[in-house]
């Protein structure tokens, strides 16, 4: 038979583990209890460190409550921020937890967790809290690591991650089978490109030689067989006439960025002598050479409607060794960003180029954020 409550003098068994982990900044705290007897009560139980209660609800882990268990996961790196700008690397900050309760009544005395802080083997960029994609983007990647983050078949190219001055971008290259281009699908709903008009594109060339048609477009309209229409319609980016549609510098030059704010939809409108709404199914991006000596890289991929100011991107950052530097090329970025309310700076007026750096010296990538132009109706 079960033991009373009454009968129980034991309090629950408590433990911990630090463990790495590919979210938050890297590294989260497991706080276990177990009671098989009488059920831990977490209602009486305090979170503090150096003497400061710590609100656990703004927490970014979880709780779980089982039969006889409580498995608390904190993000220590997020809730101890403040904390961390004091401590030394090797130091120990110390995680005093109260209030643990069994069922029974049995209270434990308040249990300290000393976690080694080691800013010095700190070799990840900052983490951002709930960063998130604006109401006005059809697809958002202000910054851009890897192939499938947008693009849903590639062909005749090898893609890998590599380290810019800038962060991470995604590298590809011909492989000499064919014609080599990354292509994202739309699934229904398809891209209006009346409501979402914009395409923010940064690319550069790293080395393409023998590149005879450099840097084409292709879109693909899904209602071609209602509408008689050919297949698709294709930006060719070398085109002056087509150049008409392009906010930003375009160049071949190995090194230089294609920092780019396409107006498809007057594209389309013009080269279809249509102004119904064009739905794009597919778009190819040709943007290297299909030798093995032609390399490109992409760091950014978006589309959007103009920006309103109910538009904010969320810029809340933290890390171990704390944030040094959190900029643009305007200035300090703070926590949220309105962009239509942005001062352009005169030199780089079509982006906000935001990179922030820890305290380590680890950069995150760079988030390239569109200043569109004026859109006429």
């Amino acid at each position: 038979a079960d033991m009373p409550f009454v009968l129980d003098s034991k309090g629950p068994a408590v433990s911990y583990t630090i463990d790495p982990v590919a979210e938050y900044n890297g590294s989260c705290l497991n706080f276990h209890i177990a009671d098989p007897v009488a059920p831990p009560v977490i209602n009486d139980m305090v979170f503090t460190c150096n003497g400061i209660e710590l609100d656990i609800s703004q927490d970014n882990g979880f709780c779980n409550i089982g039969h006889g268990t409580v498995h608390i996961q904190l993000d220590w790196i997020w809730t101890l921020r403040k904390h961390l700008i004091d401590v030394k690397n090797g130091e120990q900050l110390p995680l005093t937890i109260s209030g643990i309760t069994d069922a029974a009544g049995n209270r434990l005395d308040p249990y300290i967790i000393n976690i080694p802080v080691d800013k010095a083997s700190d070799k990840r960029p900052p983490s951002f809290l709930n960063k998130n994609t604006p109401a006005n983007a059809y697809v958002w990647n202000p910054s851009l690591i890897s192939v499938d983050q947008v693009f849903t078949r590639h062909q005749n190219v090898t893609t890998e991650t590599v380290e810019t001055p800038e962060g991470r971008v995604l590298q590809f290259r011909g492989d000499e089978k064919g014609a080599a281009y990354l292509q994202r699908k739309f699934d229904s709903p398809f891209w209006d490109t009346e409501k979402y008009p914009f395409l923010a594109i940064s690319f550069r060339t790293i080395a393409n030689p023998h590149l005879k048609h450099p840097y084409r477009l292709s879109f693909y309209d899904a209602n071609r067989r209602n509408r008689g229409k050919k297949e698709s319609v294709t930006l060719d980016l070398m085109d002056p006439e087509h150049q008409k549609f392009i906010t930003g510098n375009i160049s071949t030059e190995s090194g230089v960025w294609n920092d780019l704010i396409i107006n498809v939809r007057d594209f389309l409108r013009t080269l279809t002598d249509d102004n119904k709404s064009f739905s794009v199914s597919f778009i190819t991006c040709y943007l290297c050479a299909k030798n093995k000596e032609s390399i490109s890289q992409l760091r950014s991929f978006s589309i959007l409607s103009p920006w309103t100011d109910k538009d904010k991107l969320n810029y809340v950052a933290y890390d171990l060794s704390g944030i040094a530097s959190r900029q643009w090329q305007g200035g300090y970025v703070e926590n949220t960003v309105t962009p239509i309310s942005v001062k352009p700076v005169a030199a780089d007026p079509d982006w906000m180029r935001i990179q922030f750096i820890d305290g380590a010296g680890n950069k995150t990538e760079t988030d390239m954020i569109p200043l569109l132009p004026a859109l006429g109706k």
